[in-house]
């Protein structure tokens, strides 16, 4: 299932990103960072965000990139 079409289906960022909020919660890190990727040009820098595409990246073992995140999360 493809979650980031769900842009096409009427819902918002920010319930894509609760969705992936679900994801990282459930453990499916892969299906978070296919949810939340595509939405780094318009969320990116948002703590929220950039905490939840981290750990998603963590998981998913893109180990720097969780580093870049997690840093800019706490800059806020």
């Amino acid at each position: 299932v493809c979650l980031v079409a769900g842009a096409a289906f009427g819902q918002t960022p920010s319930s894509d990103v609760s969705i992936g909020e679900m994801l990282v919660r459930e453990g499916r890190y892969a299906d978070a960072y296919e949810a939340l990727s595509p939405l780094q040009g318009a969320l990116g820098g948002d703590p929220r965000f950039d905490y939840l595409l981290g750990r998603a990246a963590l998981g998913t073992k893109r180990a720097e990139e969780a580093k870049r995140l997690f840093e800019r999360a706490l800059q806020k």
